[in-house]
């Protein structure tokens, strides 16, 4: 981001004062880039616990139509029960020997205990088919609350963008003033550091012999040439090396 330099005025602004203006402000515009990390986060969470439902929704579906074929099955077998019993009890009142009578009894008595046993298994399904629903419906309005939490968020993603983005935009200008302060290779040399560090600033300093940042010894040339205020950048780390003074 190359600009025009101005020539110094008066009371000229050191430097060294500038660029540690200029790396606040990018501080800043960087901070406002990445607010909305931690609900982009959430969002990404949100949305695992919402697969998550969907996966055991699909698996109580899968166990309602398993549950569904058990019933229709056991309700046939039941239904040809309940017309074997109907036959055989219409049958008792046209036996001739009381060997036919015990056969048919016996046969009603293996019948209806085949019936009995067929409706507990039935109501057990009703039963099992009921809890199946209720759980259905839970996880139904959970997924309901999560993608209406995700779209709240979203929404208050969209405002903070909008409202951040207002406020970068003046920061950026209060950036291209400082500049003006500044000559392009001055210029050229920070955009390299803050580039490559970000949040992590942009600014060392001379310390000793050494950069404050990585601690590397610096050369007595690079020093000289620090204390008379030319920026370097430190052979190491690529930090602007300054020297308060």
């Amino acid at each position: 981001m190359l600009v025009k330099t101005r020539p110094p005025t008066g009371a000229n602004v050191e430097k060294e004062q500038v660029l540690k203006d200029i790396e606040a402000y990018y501080k800043i515009i960087q901070k406002y880039e990445y607010s909305n990390e931690d609900e982009i986060k959430r969002i990404a969470f949100l949305h695992k616990q919402k697969q998550k439902k969907l996966d055991e929704k699909t698996h109580l579906l899968e166990e309602k139509d398993s549950v569904s074929r058990k019933t229709s099955h056991l309700e046939a077998d039941l239904h040809s029960i309940e017309t074997k019993l109907s036959k055989s009890n219409k049958a008792i009142s046209s036996v001739s020997t009381e060997k036919e009578l015990n056969t048919l009894n016996t046969q009603i008595a293996d019948a209806s205990n085949e019936k009995d046993k067929i409706e507990i298994e039935i109501l057990d399904l009703y039963e099992g088919d009921s809890q199946l629903d209720k759980s259905l419906s839970e996880t139904e309005t959970f997924i309901s609350g999560i993608n209406e939490t995700i779209s709240e968020i979203e929404l208050e993603i969209d405002n903070t963008t909008i409202e951040n983005n207002t406020k970068i935009e003046k920061l950026q200008e209060q950036i291209k003033g400082l500049f003006l302060e500044l000559q392009p290779e001055e210029q050229r040399l920070f955009e390299i550091a803050q580039e490559k560090h970000g949040l992590k600033g942009a600014i060392s300093h001379l310390k000793a012999n050494s950069c404050s940042s990585c601690r590397i010894n610096l050369s007595l040339d690079l020093i000289q040439r620090i204390k008379k205020r030319d920026l370097i950048l430190c052979p190491s780390c690529s930090k602007l090396l300054l020297h308060d003074s």
